[in-house]
């Protein structure tokens, strides 16, 4: 008992300290619970610090988790109310329906005459209708009848030509088509050879000038590789070629000379021979010229073939004469060409040594070297410019191949430049809401599309209304069309899977259709077709800036605005939406260059 109450004494006591030392334990308590705390917390940021591209990768994963995981609650609702609306709507189309006919059919009552009249009218524009239905559809076979009837003209031509065949391979025919054949051969080769001789008597003289350039051209060139062989070996050369042509000259004279001595009585009488044939024939010739009473009455032509005779014979007698010289006259004309040659030349290195023309030729090579210069850096500057599109795909796919070298740095964490962080920095600070921000974006576009889709299918709906009330007021629309129009009206929502059934059934490239390889064909021709127009946009900008410059009406406008979206699919994904700001990029180009202009 008495330890009892001594330990409660101790604990009495013990309390009535702590109550006496609360406010510092309490102060204690606290700093050793926020230097712990600091402690944690700055172990934790070495931790993440180190773990960085690790917290990172956990990060986006989980970002990706919950972006998932919204959407796929999002499309879960979306599936469970989508039956329940199309519930509503399809009793609300038909209460909507039933009361429009009941109203439209007390109209109508009160006006039974003029639906008869208009029914007639009706039924006569269809039967027209009917006819030009015929009359398109056999335009349209109109390719397919051509093709039967020229295969029908073609069998027929074909039996023609074997009648005519076996009628032509007969002896008769076949050596009067020869004869034929030839004579208008023999005629074509003479027109041809006429028509070359008036081609060349026309140009004669352009044919001159030319081959004598040609010639100069050429000797100059010979001339020059001549000059440039002979420059240092001109002396030598020159004692050579006179003591080779002073032997050859000497030995050619001495074989002419005993060649000579052993034929001249054959000669001799050889030519004594000729000229007394020469004789007998011109004097025979003078007399049977002379026995003619024109020739013995044209005195001055008898004395011009007298002179004419004699000058023939004193040209005969000279080229016999050069004929016997010719090996010393041909010497002599070496040797004066040689000494000619080399005088030019020396008077050309004396005007080449001159001050003046050193300076003159210096400037002149400084002229040429710049023109050189200019034509090798223009010639690659228009390299480049023919090939700027491949530049620009390399260079893209450089920039392409770099990025993604960055970017698999930065996911896996190993050898991390400076360049790889600048290029992804926007990366590296996301957050929820930019994740929240970006689906919600996504969600309002595909909204806007549908919304674009909606609006475009409800005009076109208001203008076939429009011509539908034009036709009424025309008397050209019958009660059941009319009728039909209004229930197209009530059953917006629902017109859009009968419209598609209907264009399902009506495009010429379904499933049915495209069984014919024409079909199959056509439409391989136009899906590239579709491809070249989505991925070269300068057609397209093209035709923008002809239209804008030619101020079309708002319906080709329009029809051309819609006609771009539904080939961009109105911008719903990525590379439709690069794809078509290429297209303004290039447009906006064109106008600019236009503006230059």
């Amino acid at each position: 008992m008495t330890s009892f109450s001594f330990l409660w004494d101790c604990l009495i006591e013990r309390d009535r300290l702590l109550l006496e030392c609360e406010p510092a334990i309490i102060h204690l308590q606290a700093f050793l619970r926020g230097f712990s705390q600091r402690q944690e917390t700055s172990r934790v940021a070495n931790h993440l610090q180190l773990a960085t591209s690790s917290v990172l990768r956990f990060q986006a994963r989980a970002r990706g988790a919950l972006t998932r995981r919204v959407l796929a609650e999002e499309m879960e609702s979306r599936i469970e109310s989508e039956n329940w609306a199309i519930m509503v709507q399809a009793r609300a189309r038909g209460v909507l329906r039933r009361s429009q006919y009941r109203n439209q059919f007390q109209a109508l009552q009160s006006s039974e005459q003029n639906v008869i009249q208009l029914q007639s009218a009706a039924r006569g524009a269809l039967s027209r209708h009917r006819r030009l239905h015929v009359q398109r559809q056999l335009a349209a076979k109109q390719s397919t009848i051509i093709a039967l009837q020229a295969l029908c003209r073609r069998r027929t031509c074909q039996d023609q030509q074997q009648l005519l065949r076996a009628e032509m391979y007969t002896a008769g025919v076949t050596q009067a088509i020869t004869s034929i054949q030839a004579a208008l051969r023999a005629k074509i080769a003479q027109n041809h050879k006429a028509d070359r001789l008036r081609c060349l008597s026309e140009n004669f003289t352009n044919i001159v000038g030319l081959q004598a350039q040609v010639r100069g051209v050429l000797y100059r060139k010979k001339l020059r590789v001549q000059v440039q062989t002979l420059d240092n070996t001109a002396e030598h050369v020159v004692r050579f070629q006179a003591a080779a042509r002073g032997h050859l000259v000497r030995r050619h004279k001495r074989v002419l000379a005993v060649t000579l001595s052993h034929c001249q009585p054959a000669v001799v009488s050889l030519q004594s021979l000729a000229r007394a044939r020469l004789a007998n024939r011109a004097h025979k010739d003078m007399q049977k010229a002379l026995s003619k009473v024109e020739v013995a009455s044209s005195i001055g032509g008898f004395q011009s073939l007298l002179r004419s005779k004699l000058a023939s014979k004193k040209t005969t007698e000279q080229k016999k004469q050069l004929e016997f010289v010719q090996p010393d006259v041909i010497g002599f004309q070496s040797l004066a060409r040689g000494v000619l040659a080399r005088r030019d030349y020396q008077e050309w290195l004396e005007y080449l040594k001159d001050d003046e023309t050193q300076l003159g030729i210096t400037f002149c090579q400084q002229l040429l070297r710049g023109h050189l210069s200019r034509q090798r850096y223009w010639s690659r500057l228009a390299w480049y410019h023919r090939n700027l599109p491949k530049i620009t795909k390399v260079q893209a796919i450089w920039r392409g191949r770099k990025q993604r070298d960055q970017y698999r740095k930065i996911v896996s964490g190993q050898d991390i430049d400076i360049a790889a962080i600048q290029s992804f920095m926007h990366l590296l600070d996301d957050s929820e809401n930019d994740f929240a921000e970006e689906i919600q974006v996504e969600r309002l576009r595909k909204q806007v599309i549908e919304n674009i889709q909606v609006n475009q299918v409800l005009e076109s709906q208001v203008t076939e209304l429009d011509t539908k009330i034009a036709l009424i007021l025309q008397n050209r629309l019958s009660f059941e069309d009319l009728v039909r129009v209004k229930g197209i009206v009530g059953n917006l929502p629902a017109q859009h899977e009968e419209q598609s059934f209907s264009l399902a059934n009506s495009d010429p490239f379904s499933h049915s259709a495209t069984l014919e390889r024409a079909s199959r064909r056509k439409l391989e021709l136009y899906q590239h077709l579709f491809f070249l127009l989505q991925t070269q946009p300068k057609y397209l900008a093209r035709l923008i800036r002809l239209q804008t410059a030619n101020q079309v009406d708002d319906q080709g406008r329009r029809l051309l605005q819609g006609v771009i979206l539904a080939l961009y699919s109105y911008g719903q994904s990525r590379r439709e939406e690069y794809l078509l700001l290429k297209l303004l990029q290039a447009s906006l180009g064109d106008a600019e260059t236009d503006d230059i202009g």
